[in-house]
C-alpha cells in the first residue's frame, strides 16, 4: 500500500475520469457499514435490538474509504490546475446539505426534549444549529449535541484539507504520507493501551483521538490508491468478482458485529484498522459487480452517507414516538420491528438523498462553477 518516490511522481497520475470508472461494490460496502452503525446505535434508544459491539470501527473504514476515494478524485487534478480553494468548495458542498438537514431535526428534538422556552435556550439552540450546520464542534462542553456521528465529518474534513495542502505544494510524497500515518497510528496505539478502546473522539476530552484515527485511516487510504494505480491489476469479473465481493462483506460484517474473540483485543483492532480495512478496499477495487448486482449496489452507496448523519436524530424522532406508543415501561422492540424501522430509515434516507441532496448539491456546485467563470471573464 506504500511506494516510495518523490512528491511530484506521486501525484502525477491523473485520475480516471469517474463516468467511466465507477467503484460500485465499494458504494456498497460503505452502505453496509452505515447499516451496522445504526443497529450499534439503536439498543440506546429502544433498549435493545440487533447490537453490532464493534461496528464503531466503521469509522477508520469510512476514514480509510474517504482517502482512497478522494485521492482517485482530485489528486491529479490538484497537482496540475486545482485551487485549494476549489478543492474544499467542493468538499464543503457534498457534505454540508446533509448536515444541515441533521442539525436541524436533532435542533427539533432537543428543543421537544427539553420542553424549554426562551430567550436563553431559544439563542443558545439556535448557536448550537449554525455550528453544528458548518461542521464545527461546540466546545469545550460538547462537541455535536444535535447530531453526535459529526465529529467525524469534522475530524474527516481536517484530514482532507491537509492532503489537498500538501498536494498542492507538491509535498504529498508517498514517504511523507507513510510517515503521517505512522506517527498516528503510534499515539493511537498509546490512547488505546490508556482507555482501553478505539471508541473515541467523540467528546472535548478526547476530540485528538479523532484526529489520530483520521490521521492514520484517511492517508492509508490515498495510500492504497496509489498501489492500486501502480500495480494496475486486472480487475475480477462474473464468478471471480461474486466470490471476491462475499468474502470482502464476510470480513467487514465480521469486524462490526459482536464478536466475543474479537472485542477489547488491542492487536486484532490495530491490524483491522491497517490491514484488513486496506486489504478490503484493494480487493473491493478491483471487484465489477454483475449487472444484476449494481443497482443495489448504486442504492446502498446513495443512502449511506445520508443514513450515518441522519439516523441519530431520526432514532431520537423513532425512540420517541416508540414511547408513546408502546409506554415508557415496555422493554424495547423485537429484532423484527426493529429491522422494520432500520428499513424505514434507509427507505426514509434514499428519498432525502434522490430529492433533496442531490438537487442541492447539482444546483451549489453549477452555481460555484458560473460564478467562477464569471470572475476570470
Amino acid at each position: 500500500m506504500i511506494r516510495t518516490a518523490p512528491a511530484a511522481v506521486a501525484v502525477a497520475n491523473p485520475p480516471t475520469p469517474m463516468e467511466h470508472h465507477r467503484f460500485h461494490f465499494l458504494d456498497a460496502l460503505r452502505g453496509i457499514a452505515a447499516v451496522l452503525v445504526v443497529f450499534r446505535h439503536a439498543p440506546q434508544i429502544f433498549q435493545r435490538g440487533l447490537y453490532t459491539r464493534n461496528s464503531y470501527l466503521a469509522v477508520d473504514f469510512f476514514f480509510c474509504l474517504s482517502g482512497f476515494v478522494v485521492a482517485f478524485s482530485y489528486e491529479g487534478r490538484l497537482a496540475s490546475s486545482m485551487k485549494f480553494r476549489d478543492f474544499a468548495v467542493a468538499r464543503i458542498i457534498r457534505l454540508m446539505p446533509i448536515a444541515i438537514l441533521g442539525a436541524a431535526i436533532g435542533a427539533i428534538e432537543l428543543g421537544r426534549d427539553r420542553y424549554l422556552v426562551g430567550h436563553l435556550f431559544i439563542g443558545r439552540l439556535a448557536g448550537l444549529f449554525l455550528m453544528n450546520s458548518v461542521m464545527l464542534p461546540h466546545l469545550p462542553k460538547e462537541m455535536f449535541p444535535l447530531d453526535e456521528v459529526m465529529w467525524s465529518l469534522w475530524v474527516e474534513l481536517i484530514a482532507n484539507f491537509a492532503y489537498a495542502a500538501l498536494v498542492r505544494v507538491r509535498l504529498a510524497g508517498t514517504g511523507l504520507l507513510f510517515g503521517i500515518s505512522f506517527l498516528s497510528f503510534v499515539g493511537l496505539a498509546y490512547e488505546r493501551k490508556v482507555h482501553g478502546t478505539f471508541d473515541l473522539g467523540y467528546a472535548p476530552a478526547n476530540a485528538h483521538v479523532g484526529l489520530l484515527r483520521v490521521g492514520v485511516s484517511f492517508f492509508i487510504g490515498v495510500l492504497v490508491l496509489r498501489l492500486y494505480r501502480r500495480w494496475a491489476p486486472s480487475r475480477l469479473h462474473n464468478r471471480r468478482a461474486i466470490l471476491a465481493m462475499l468474502f470482502v462483506v464476510g470480513v467487514l460484517v465480521f469486524s462490526l458485529c459482536n464478536n466475543a474473540w474479537f472485542s477489547g483485543l488491542a492487536a486484532v483492532e490495530m491490524l483491522t484498522v491497517v490491514v484488513v480495512y486496506p486489504a478490503i478496499i484493494y480487493l473491493g477495487a478491483r471487484a465489477i459487480p454483475p449487472s444484476a448486482f449494481v443497482a443495489p449496489c448504486v442504492v446502498l452507496g446513495t443512502v449511506s452517507y445520508v443514513v450515518y448523519i441522519l439516523h441519530p436524530p431520526l432514532l431520537w424522532f423513532l425512540g420517541r414516538h416508540a414511547v408513546l406508543q408502546l409506554g415508557a415501561a415496555h422493554p424495547g422492540l423485537t429484532r423484527p420491528t426493529m429491522l422494520i424501522y432500520t428499513a424505514f430509515i434507509v427507505a426514509l434516507c434514499w428519498a432525502v438523498a434522490h430529492f433533496y441532496e442531490s438537487p442541492i448539491h447539482q444546483w451549489l456546485s453549477q452555481t460555484y462553477r458560473t460564478r467562477a467563470v464569471r470572475r476570470l471573464a
